[in-house]
């Protein structure tokens, strides 16, 4: 698979092949494969099947908001850098590259997925903070 190819540097495995790859929002890749990433899973999801994922998002947002992007081996920050909290590492935290806007529900609205956005305070699924959103992106039958 092309977008594999590209893209993917880590994955989940079933014996040899990947079954899933999905480009955190903290990592340094574009926008353009954020939004590949995701074509990739519509492709792959079963009619009715969900895709769970949460990004830093602000919903009074129009469009995402890119805040750092690597250029060759460098950072370049578009704006004051902002860092969000890392339970393995709580000293450190993790560089925000981007906040995503409405604009992410539009494209993956043209992607083929009914989004849904869930606020959710749920430690025990992994989902701590107040106001912290999970995104549900279901494949219509």
């Amino acid at each position: 698979m092309p977008f594999f190819e590209s893209y993917c540097t880590s994955g989940v495995y079933c014996g040899r092949s990947i079954v899933a790859c999905v480009p955190c929002a903290d990592d340094p890749l574009s926008s353009a494969a954020f939004y590949a990433a995701h074509r990739e899973i519509f492709r792959v999801l079963k009619p009715n099947a969900r895709h769970i994922f949460t990004v830093p998002y602000d919903p009074g947002a129009p469009q995402d908001d890119i805040r750092a992007r690597l250029v060759g081996t460098k950072i370049e920050y578009r704006a004051q850098q902002l860092y969000h909290g890392d339970p393995l590492h709580p000293d450190q935290g993790i560089l925000v590259w981007r906040i995503f806007g409405r604009e992410m529900l539009s494209i993956l609205e043209e992607v083929g997925f009914h989004v849904t956005a869930h606020e959710l305070n749920d430690p025990t699924c992994g989902i701590i903070g107040e106001g912290a959103i999970v995104f549900e992106a279901v494949k219509p039958r």
